[in-house]
């Protein structure tokens, strides 16, 4: 879906073609090897360059091993992408898909997308 300049997010009223972040936390089931995180944080870390990096509107990618991990979150992962198209375009693609697929069957995560996202204070 192509999304017209200055069009706003029907639920939030957030601009569609504004910069947003997408973070996902990650806590895998009881049981999981390191070995299989591991693999897993690798290709969590290797998704967004996957799935189209820049070209795709993918603007920063990072995952690794969550700092804080006092609420059981291990994994974490932030992209900033370039507007909600692209961030559709990401969830869309067959990495991002199948990488959702293999890890369901050893963790469960969370989403957060924080629309109309400028770095900064």
């Amino acid at each position: 879906m192509v999304l017209a300049s200055g069009a706003s997010d029907t639920l939030t009223g957030a601009p569609t073609d504004a910069p947003l972040l997408h973070v996902v936390l990650v806590r895998f089931h009881d049981g999981v090897p390191q070995v299989q995180r591991e693999a897993a944080r690798q290709r969590m870390a290797a998704l967004g360059e996957a799935c189209g990096g820049a070209a795709a509107g993918i603007l920063a990618w990072r995952a690794d091993w969550n700092a804080d991990t006092r609420k059981g979150w291990q994994l974490m992962e932030a992209g900033v992408f370039a507007d909600a198209a692209a961030l559709q375009r990401f969830q869309r693609h067959p990495a991002h898909t199948a990488f959702g697929t293999e890890l369901r069957a050893i963790a469960d995560w969370v989403v957060g997308d924080l629309p109309d996202w400028r770095p900064g204070p």
